[in-house]
């Protein structure tokens, strides 16, 4: 799924059900490195919600964020 950020669309994939956890990647890093850490936490009853920040994975297209509360803003809306 996406939705709008201040930059461009932002993507996000979900695993799981039950209550939401957030996995944000690390800069120089895309999504995909959390997909080992996705399926434990859906394998544990959760949702993990992984954000593909701006300028990574399906988020490619979006300008990266130049500060902490551009990142934030992104992320949360």
């Amino acid at each position: 799924s996406t939705a709008a950020a201040p930059r461009g669309r932002i993507a996000a994939s979900a695993d799981g059900a039950g209550p939401a956890v957030v996995l944000l990647h690390g800069v120089a890093l895309g999504p995909g490195t959390l997909a080992a850490a996705a399926r434990g936490v859906a394998a544990g009853g959760a949702r993990a919600i992984v954000p593909h920040r701006a300028g990574y994975g399906a988020s490619a297209a979006a300008a990266p964020a130049t500060a902490l509360t551009g990142q934030v803003d992104d992320v949360c809306g």
